[in-house]
């Protein structure tokens, strides 16, 4: 019985050791973690997007708001055109995250009613007074098996 005894408190000595060290490595990543937070510097921002469109935003307490831009089709997908839509996100405000990394779900808006309406993301990074980022448009397709016709990236200073 007193052997028992001996192996239980052995066995307890050792667990929490272990999760004194779990704990010490947690913390410390959490730590780390906190002290890489990207700065982000607020104000207006103005750019351009791949296909020489502009694009404008403001940046409050990391959050990009009255993002606005037009894309058009891109030629991903051969020679052609189509029509360009609008990306206006004056409602909502889109978080910024400690890594600078941003993404939202965005309506491309048709530029006349008979032109639907299309969806896709915005994602991107924000460091500094600088901030990049692409437009992807989800449901675009064209009349071959080609996709994503509306696909641009940006770049854009604080102004």
């Amino acid at each position: 019985m007193d052997r028992q005894l001996a192996i239980g408190t052995r066995t307890k000595r050792r667990l929490v050791v272990v999760l004194t060290v779990v704990v010490l490595v947690v913390s410390g990543a959490v730590a780390q973690a906190a002290v890489k937070t990207v700065a982000v510097t607020s104000g207006s921002y103005a750019g351009k997007t791949s296909e020489r469109g502009a694009v404008t935003f403001k940046i409050v307490h990391r959050q990009i708001t009255g993002f606005l831009t037009y894309v058009g089709y891109n030629g991903s997908c051969g020679q052609g055109g189509g029509p360009g839509f609008k990306i206006s996100i004056a409602k909502r405000n889109i978080p910024i995250n400690a890594a600078g990394k941003f993404s939202t779900g965005i309506t491309l808006q048709g530029p006349v009613r008979s032109v639907p309406n299309d969806t896709g993301t915005l994602t991107g990074t924000a460091a500094g007074s600088r901030v990049t980022g692409k437009i992807i448009n989800l449901t675009q397709e064209h009349h071959t098996s080609c996709k994503h016709g509306y696909n641009e990236t940006f770049t854009a200073q604080k102004s």
